[in-house]
């Protein structure tokens, strides 16, 4: 999709929002921005949405934003990002990861990034293979991170490298 010269004005939560897909979008020229003044109010619009001027997540292709111009919202201007799964089981390059939702953004050949618990970045690899395992495939856990609690749904990735065995339970996976 491509959007050119598109103003909103009193978006009721995020303003513009793109999630999962292909993606690859072009937005060019747009804003986001409060509208007049109402018919009989005595001051201006404090407001121009409700959350997010612009939010991106989980596409294959993230979007293309151009000359754009964002103001007047209580969260972010733009937000862009992919997800975290945390890694639950490993056995040498094949991990089991436990994900909130029953569908998976991940492809075979998709680049992803290990994460140690604190954050840091241990590497990339490419995914393999995919296999959706059972509803509740393991016990639930209480992690350290809120996000991931009562989490139900395991996917197994066969993973091309295990990086050098740095890779352990607890670590992050994302694209």
């Amino acid at each position: 999709m491509h959007y050119v010269n598109v103003i909103v004005e009193y978006a009721g939560s995020i303003a513009w929002f793109e999630m999962e897909g292909m993606g690859n979008n072009r937005y060019e020229r747009i804003s986001v921005r409060p509208g007049p003044k109402p018919l009989g109010a005595t001051e201006e619009p404090l407001m121009s949405a409700n959350a997010d001027g612009f939010h991106s997540s989980n596409v294959f292709h993230g979007p293309t934003v151009i000359n754009s111009f964002f103001t007047q919202m209580p969260d972010d201007g733009i937000a862009i990002h992919g997800e975290y799964q945390i890694i639950r089981q490993v056995n040498q390059n094949i991990i089991v990861i436990m994900r909130k939702y029953s569908w998976l953004h991940y492809r075979i050949n998709d680049r992803v990034v290990i994460m140690g618990e604190d954050g840091v970045p241990k590497g990339e690899t490419r995914v393999l293979r995919i296999r959706t395992l059972p509803m509740d495939y393991l016990p639930l856990i209480t992690p350290t991170w809120p996000h991931f609690q009562n989490h139900h749904y395991y996917y197994e990735l066969e993973l091309e490298t295990n990086l050098n065995g740095t890779i352990v339970s607890n670590d992050f996976i994302s694209d």
